[in-house]
């Protein structure tokens, strides 16, 4: 999901390289649209059981990042909120 550091990727001059709560609200946010999903899924009378572990597993995926961001530098934080606020911009279009 996340691509390479490049040459343009956020400097660590950049105000949101340096608060790493972004991050997690914007991960934490998908994380939500995903426990959303399962619970519909779970609750709905004929479950998709292969979606169901589709959401699942994203879901696992997108905890993992959040863990991550402990340890993570001010540019992959920053590259993190990013792609998590587009990636929930797009799931809550869909």
């Amino acid at each position: 999901m996340y691509h390479p550091a490049d040459p343009a990727s956020p400097s660590s001059d950049d105000p949101g390289d340096l608060d790493p709560e972004n991050a997690v609200k914007a991960v934490t946010r998908v994380i939500t649209w995903y426990t959303r999903q399962i619970l519909d899924e779970q609750r709905s009378p004929t479950p998709d059981t292969e979606r169901l572990e589709q959401l699942q597993e994203q879901q696992r995926a997108c905890v993992a990042d959040r863990n991550r961001l402990a340890d993570a530098s001010p540019q992959e934080i920053a590259r993190i909120a990013t792609d998590y606020e587009a990636r929930f911009k797009e799931l809550d279009q869909s």
